[in-house]
Order: structure tokens, then sequence, then C-alpha cells
């Protein structure tokens, strides 16, 4: 508390760090807070992983601490490096994320905005996950995207399938 941009890190030195949330679990995040899987970004092999596996009777529920809960409260969930092929968010919801940042990423802009795209999720790793693992999770009141797939490469793996988005203002998600 009294950081303007509170955030939670998973990241080691050596190795992998796995945060792992447990089916009905709320988290809820301060204003401009972020949950950052690799704070940096770049194409290194990841140091942190998530796996947030709720079910469909108990999802994993992401959202704002605010007393009165609005579009863009939090930043959201960053993946930074190459996603670690153990991390996993399945029946989640990830809701009142989308929040400002200054961070770019490598996906296109869209007209009438900047470069950033800001999302409820954003994967910023320079390469492409190694699959879609991102799967029965809702995403809700984003202020900007739902997804950002700022990664570069030719294959855009589709997130839209197996997820619902629900009053996100911009893209539910973006093209890498």
């Amino acid at each position: 508390s009294g950081n303007a941009n509170p955030r939670l890190d998973v990241t080691a030195t050596s190795g992998v760090a796995t945060l792992t949330i447990d089916p009905g679990v709320t988290v809820a995040f301060e204003p401009g807070a972020s949950l950052r899987i690799d704070p940096i970004t770049g194409t290194n092999p990841a140091t942190g992983a998530l796996i947030a596996n709720g079910t469909a009777a108990s999802p994993i529920v992401f959202t704002s601490a605010a007393a009165t809960p609005a579009a863009g409260d939090w930043q959201g969930i960053w993946f930074g490096e190459l996603v670690d092929p153990t991390s996993s968010i399945q029946y989640a919801h990830v809701q009142y994320a989308g929040g400002t940042s200054v961070s770019q990423s490598g996906s296109c802009v869209y007209p009438a905005q900047s470069v950033i795209n800001d999302a409820a999720i954003r994967i910023m790793g320079g390469a492409l996950p190694a699959s879609q693992f991102i799967t029965n999770t809702t995403i809700s009141d984003s202020a900007r995207h739902g997804i950002d797939r700022g990664w570069a490469s030719d294959t855009k793996t589709d997130f839209l399938a197996t997820n619902t988005f629900t009053n996100v203002a911009g893209c539910e998600q973006t093209y890498p």
C-alpha cells in the first residue's frame, strides 16, 4: 500500500518460481496494481509461472479491491518473458482490469490508440506461447482490451474459442 503502482512479481534468480492459486480463491488488487509473471519483458525463458486452475463450480477471481469496482481499477495479469509451459489459467474470472500503464507490447496498434495496448491479461514475451494456456476464463469490465497478444510470430494462438469476454472496451484479443 502507498505505492503508486503496487505489484506482485513472480520471478526467480534461478529456476522458475511458481505461484499456484487454489480453486475458489479471490485475489483483489489495489488501484493501479498488477500481477506480473516475469516482471521484465523479453524473449528469455520464463523465471516465473502462474497456475490458476479453478473449476466450473469454484472459479478463481482476480478483481479490484475498490469499494465500488470499475473498469481499469487495476492493470491486470502480465507475462513478461516466454510463457512457462506450466503456466495455466482455467476457470477464472479477471474483472475490472485493463488499467493505464506505460508499457508497450509487440501487438499491432489500433486506430485512435497509442502504441500501449493495455489489457486485462498481457502476454508481452517476444515469442509465441507454447499453448493456449488461458481457457474457460471470463474477462469482464476491462478498460481496454481483453487479452493483449503482444508477441512477435506469424502464428497467432487464438484465445477466443474457450473464453468469454464481457464489457471489454477494446478488442477481445489484440493482433500480434
